[in-house]
């Protein structure tokens, strides 16, 4: 089995989120399916390829009906069968508070609880 080389743990279980163009406030918000959200940043998947280094703004609904929005930026992106993408995005910019609120989504999504 291979060795997880991430820095941070993931949860796996797919979820619901958007993301729009960092600084677009006038673009919509697009919907997206998590493969996999971590601390660090996370995996979704797009009927559409995206540019690689492009800045998005991530929203996240969080368990107390409040949303997270991150900043993050893009790293890679792979077509997949049936007219879909893959994308690993890198959160940046992220506050002590926004870390706390995604460090515990991420424990809630695994089956983790205060």
């Amino acid at each position: 089995m291979e060795k997880e080389r991430r820095k941070f743990p993931r949860s796996r279980q797919p979820f619901e989120a958007r993301y729009r163009n960092y600084g677009a406030l006038v673009d919509p918000w697009q919907p997206i399916t998590l493969i996999n959200l971590g601390a660090g940043g996370l995996c979704f998947q797009t009927e559409s390829l995206l540019e690689l280094g492009s800045r998005l703004e991530i929203e996240l609904p969080l368990p107390t009906e409040e949303r997270l929005i991150l900043h993050g930026r893009l790293l890679w992106s792979r077509p997949q069968p049936h007219n879909v993408a893959e994308h690993g995005v890198e959160f940046t910019d992220v506050t002590q508070e926004q870390q706390i609120q995604l460090d515990a989504l991420v424990d809630f999504l695994r089956g983790k609880r205060p």
